[in-house]
């Protein structure tokens, strides 16, 4: 699990967080007596996703942002160099390539990692596995820290093959063998078998290609036997009307909270149970921090109550071909959408995105806009709005690494 107060919190990035707290307590106060603008930021975001290419050679159905697809958007080289540059310079320790698309069909993928890694970024990439050898042909570069993790969702290839409708004739033997090669090439990075749970229910926003959830300990025997360092679970996400991610359980009779049937809330248990007994040193079974929410009785209601302003939405954005959004959670809600995709591209465009940032920050009305999502870092807000309020000493604390 991510420990987001220990990132923030490190001496290390220490000058980058204070300057946050002290604009935010400035623009705070001149709110109530009517005054301009708070000070410029000097720095911006730790983390980012930047999304290479629209462009993807699966067609799953559960696929969120499907109707983005393959429009024909894509980063040119220059654009990436210039931007990383400039956020480098400022403050931007991470970049995860993800979707969007998927990253490895970009022209220039593994020239775009060899890049972020000479400015001694960290570096992640989420791919769906099937071009396994462009990755490996990169990672070489990766080190501690860095890691990797494939979209596959699945225990059995005919499951694999329903959910993801592949372009092109490829097995899910073919891409856990193949993940082989990304091991060899680096064996310091991680390796990550990601598994979207999914099930059939009433009310769901989005149906499902297949049920998978009773395939949770074959896909956790098939990341283990084939080297994976952890096999992560996480419930099935779907866009509400404003394009808010949120996850895909149906409501209940008043429509105010997601509804799980107690049936499926008992597969999903006895399959992390499964797969947690064959964890070992050197291999992890994680369920996310929304899938333990959907397990607790109270979980949903307890991590979507969100602070009116979500001051996460400096510290971590999302670079897209489409333009700058605020959090990965609303990509592609023009509500979240801060700048074109030049925003970063030069110093000025830095400063007048960071300006567009502490606007944001004032007029995304989280309570109301997140108050479906299963936020991860509702922990990280709530931690952060004490600190505004009450004015106290940051506490140090220690990162491992600076993924948010």
């Amino acid at each position: 699990m991510h420990d987001f107060r220990g990132k923030l919190s490190d001496p290390r990035i220490a000058p980058e967080f204070q300057e946050y707290l002290s604009r935010a307590r400035t623009r705070r106060a001149e709110i109530g007596e009517g005054a301009g603008a708070a000070p410029a930021a000097g720095y911006g975001p730790v983390s980012i996703n930047l999304d290479l290419t629209m462009a993807c050679d699966y067609r799953c159905g559960h696929c969120i942002d499907a109707d983005l697809l393959n429009t024909g958007l894509k980063f040119e080289f220059e654009e990436v160099e210039a931007s990383l540059r400039v956020l480098a310079a400022r403050g931007l320790r991470s970049a995860i390539l993800i979707g969007g698309g998927e990253p490895t069909l970009h022209p220039d993928f593994t020239r775009i990692v060899r890049l972020i890694k000479s400015m001694g970024l960290q570096c992640a990439i989420v791919s769906n596995g099937a071009h396994n050898d462009s990755i490996a042909a990169a990672a070489a570069c990766l080190e501690q820290g860095d890691w990797v993790r494939l979209s596959l969702d699945a225990g059995t290839d005919r499951t694999f093959q329903a959910l993801h409708r592949p372009r092109r004739r490829i097995s899910l033997e073919h891409i856990c063998r193949s993940a082989a090669q990304i091991k060899s090439a680096q064996p310091a990075a991680q390796l990550g078998f990601s598994f979207v749970v999914m099930w059939e229910g009433d009310g769901q926003i989005a149906k499902p290609a297949a049920s998978n959830v009773g395939e949770m300990r074959l896909a956790a025997e098939l990341a283990m036997t084939h080297s994976f360092d952890y096999i992560s679970f996480k419930p099935m996400l779907a866009r509400n009307e404003e394009r808010a991610e949120i996850v895909n359980a149906g409501r209940n009779a008043s429509g105010a909270a997601p509804a799980v049937p107690a049936a499926v809330i008992e597969q999903i248990r006895r399959g992390l149970r499964e797969s947690e007994a064959l964890s070992a040193p050197s291999f992890r079974v994680v369920p996310s921090r929304n899938l333990l929410a959907m397990l607790q009785k109270s979980g949903f209601e307890r991590s979507r109550r969100q602070p009116r302003e979500c001051h996460m939405q400096h510290f971590r954005q999302v670079l897209t071909p489409a333009g700058v959004y605020a959090c990965p959670a609303h990509w592609g809600n023009p509500a979240s959408r801060i700048a074109g995709r030049d925003a970063y591209c030069t110093g000025k465009g830095f400063e007048i995105a960071m300006q567009a940032t502490q606007t944001q920050i004032r007029k995304f009305h989280a309570t109301r806009e997140c108050r479906e999502i299963t936020c991860i870092y509702n922990d990280a807000n709530w931690w952060l709005e004490d600190l505004l309020e009450s004015g106290q000493e940051l506490t140090p604390g220690v990162a491992t690494n600076w993924f948010l």
